[in-house]
């Protein structure tokens, strides 16, 4: 029987998924697109997140492009499980001698390593409905400056993942994909609760729901293929996430609530298979920060994102490579006069503050990522039933800086350098 089939599947692979997020989900990652991932699987990572006009997998397409979770084989089950681990390197400095005690020297954070689990389970109904859900890590951002005064010794962390429910339906035009999905936002903020003295309060991960929705369209036209999906907000309420008031003038003991935004997006994503064995993808994305709640107060601006990639398949065996560049959410500046300040959803954060946030807390710089990967299928030779994939990226170091007057007429100058690299193994099987 069809259904019994599917949710048996799909139940067994949540109840192992859900132990793995449990024990996972509070790390959390640094990505290029601000704070959102390229992509969730290897082939989607490999590909630098060109993944709108051609299916890499079940999870890239749920949050990109739902429609491309078709299966055309009725009563075909696609299972997809991921798991990427990044190596970060991340330096920050605070040249502010008053009052933070500032030396200017170059402090590592204490979060080196990171492992991200995804899954994705897509079953054919007909020849023309698919119907899919899963767990996919959608954005992330932490630093820890434990026992590092002259740094607050901040350590914010914040994970987005999305539950969606995805269906495609193919037509006569092409196909059709929306898939609703829950939020689960993970988030803590710690910091020295007194100046100058090791003191990192211990404030537990806690969890904020929201909803959200993404659609998709796409079309075949002989060996060219189109894509186009958007992805709605995703409103987060992070009850007691942070004493804003006590980075401003009108201090107040009690932790703040907070309002955050996963931002909208959408992306149009064209590939060519005009080359026997060849496909050359190319991806375009509008990332919406500055109309997201709490990322527009914190000053992140629109971004740009395009990828390119180039993939080539021999028998089982396929080898894939891109690049991802992206405009920045937020740049350097210097000589700036950072003396007022600015309205948190109610609260006033000094300027200068708002920039250490950014620089140190929340350095969401990374612009330029490289990827390289491959593929090895096994099963009936006509049907290729299941899959190795494996991708390695790297995004290049960039340094970002804010300096200036600050409050009271104070010099600051705070500096963040980042770079990290990400290996992704994922497994796929259609029955």
């Amino acid at each position: 029987m069809i259904f019994p089939r599917f949710f048996f599947v799909t139940g067994s692979a949540f109840m192992i998924f859900s132990a793995l997020v449990l024990v996972l989900w509070p790390n959390v990652t640094f990505a290029t697109d601000g704070i959102n991932l390229l992509a969730s699987s290897a082939r989607g990572q490999a590909r630098a997140g060109a993944t709108t006009a051609v299916q890499s997998s079940p999870s890239d397409s749920f949050l990109g492009n739902p429609s491309l979770i078709h299966i055309a084989s009725e009563n075909e089950t696609e299972l997809e499980v991921s798991v990427s681990g990044l190596f970060l390197d991340v330096s920050s400095k605070n040249s502010q001698a008053v009052p933070f005690g500032g030396t200017g020297q170059s402090l590592a954070s204490d979060k080196k390593f990171v492992l991200i689990p995804t899954l994705g389970v897509v079953h054919a109904f007909s020849e023309r409905l698919s119907i899919g859900t899963g767990m996919v890590a959608e954005a992330g951002l932490a630093s820890d400056h434990r026992g590092r005064t002259e740094l607050l010794e901040l350590k914010p962390e914040l994970s987005v993942a999305k539950v969606p429910v995805a269906i495609s339906y193919a037509t006569s035009f092409g196909n059709l994909g929306a898939a609703p999905m829950l939020g689960l936002a993970r988030y803590s903020t710690n910091s020295s609760q007194k100046i100058g003295s090791p003191s990192q309060s211990d404030r537990p991960l806690k969890t904020a729901l929201g909803f959200g929705i993404s659609l998709g369209a796409s079309r075949e036209f002989g060996t060219h293929s189109v894509g186009l999906g958007w992805k709605s907000k995703s409103k987060f309420r992070l009850k007691e996430f942070a004493d804003l008031d006590a980075y401003g003038p009108f201090s107040n003991p009690d932790l703040d609530t907070l309002e955050l935004e996963s931002p909208s997006q959408w992306n149009i994503g064209y590939a060519y298979r005009g080359l026997e064995d060849w496909i050359f993808f190319l991806d375009l994305k509008r990332v919406e920060w500055a109309n997201a709640k709490a990322f527009k107060e914190f000053g992140w601006k629109n971004q740009w994102v395009a990828a390119l990639a180039l993939e080539r398949t021999l028998g089982r065996f396929s080898a894939r490579c891109g690049f991802n560049l992206s405009t920045p959410v937020y740049r350097s500046e210097t000589a700036r006069v950072a003396t007022g300040v600015t309205d948190i959803q109610g609260h006033s954060v000094y300027q200068s503050n708002l920039d250490f946030f950014n620089v140190v807390g929340y350095p969401a710089i990374l612009t330029r990522t490289a990827t390289v990967g491959g593929s090895f299928e096994w099963g009936e030779a006509d049907a290729r039933k299941s899959a190795i994939d494996l991708a390695l990226l790297h995004s290049f170091k960039e340094t970002i800086s804010r300096s200036g007057t600050g409050a009271f007429g104070l010099p600051y100058s705070y500096e963040t350098e980042i770079q990290f690299t990400n290996v992704v193994a994922s497994y796929r099987t259609r029955f």
